[in-house]
């Protein structure tokens, strides 16, 4: 599901990043 050659796989994830940073901290941790 996860292929390095889909360009909206890693797009998908940019937001996801910015957003969890704030309460998602605690959750990648």
């Amino acid at each position: 599901m996860i292929v390095p050659t889909d360009p909206p796989d890693l797009t998908s994830i940019e937001p996801v990043e910015p957003m969890p940073s704030l309460d998602g901290d605690d959750y990648l941790d």
